[in-house]
């Protein structure tokens, strides 16, 4: 990622709204290792960088980043155990 979130953070994964097929919500990850911080960001909230190939850049700081809702992948995955899939 570019701008203020350069060295600090980098995408981890996006989550996306499969009625649409656009992307919801982009996984940040804050953290390093061993420590791994991830936060679910609005993906509006993120744009190509102007200065860096295969890069993002927002005005986001680290610490705005760290009040959106955190990610938990097994929280995640608990929400869909239920949705039928588009095979039904």
């Amino acid at each position: 990622m570019a701008s203020k979130m350069r060295s600090w953070a980098k995408i981890d994964d996006v989550i996306f709204d499969h009625s649409t097929g656009k992307i919801s919500y982009v996984v940040v990850d804050t953290g390093g290792w061993p420590t791994r911080k991830k936060f679910l960001v609005p993906a509006d909230r993120l744009r190509s960088s102007t200065e860096h190939e295969n890069a993002f850049a927002s005005e986001l700081t680290k610490e705005k980043i760290e009040s959106f809702p955190p990610y938990d992948e097994k929280h995640l995955l608990k929400l869909f155990d239920n949705v039928p899939s588009r095979t039904e």
